[in-house]
Order: structure tokens, then C-alpha cells, then sequence
């Protein structure tokens, strides 16, 4: 996906922590949240994007442990989709 498409469907956001399922090309699906980051500007304009699986969303809300986060590429995205 391009990186215009991906920052609407962001921007469009119900709420925050709101669960996404990310489809990819070539691997399998993914749900969990984009997380807006300091440096989210700077990695949109690159078409990456911070996201935290479900399975560390909860640990993630309590610690904002960048750990957690996993950094993806726009342009591997199939489809975006509210979880």
C-alpha cells in the first residue's frame, strides 16, 4: 500500500489502541494497533510503521516498552481493516 493510504486509514483511527488486522502479500495476517511514536513522522515518510500485536498490546499500555513494537512496511501491506 502506498504510504497516502496507509495515513488515512490511521488518521481515521475510532480510538486509540483501536485493534487492526494488517493483511500482508506474501505472509500471514496480523492484528494489533499502530502506535504514534516520536519518530512516527519521520518512518511514515519512509512508508514503515510502528505496530504492536495484540498478544503485547496490554504490556505494551502499561510499559511503552518500544520493545514490543515491531517496525513494518507499508508497501507489504494487502489490506488494512478494523480487528
Amino acid at each position: 500500500m502506498t504510504i497516502e493510504k496507509v495515513g488515512e486509514f490511521i488518521q481515521k483511527k475510532k480510538k486509540e489502541n483501536a485493534m487492526v488486522k494488517i493483511s500482508f502479500k506474501i505472509r500471514s495476517s496480523v492484528n494489533g494497533t499502530f502506535i504514534k511514536a516520536d519518530d512516527f513522522e519521520e518512518l511514515g515518510k519512509k512508508n514503515l510503521w510502528r505496530f504492536v500485536s495484540e498478544n503485547y498490546t496490554e504490556a505494551f499500555s502499561k510499559t511503552r516498552d518500544m520493545n514490543l513494537c515491531r517496525i513494518f512496511n507499508g508497501a507489504e501491506f494487502k489490506k488494512l481493516e478494523w480487528a
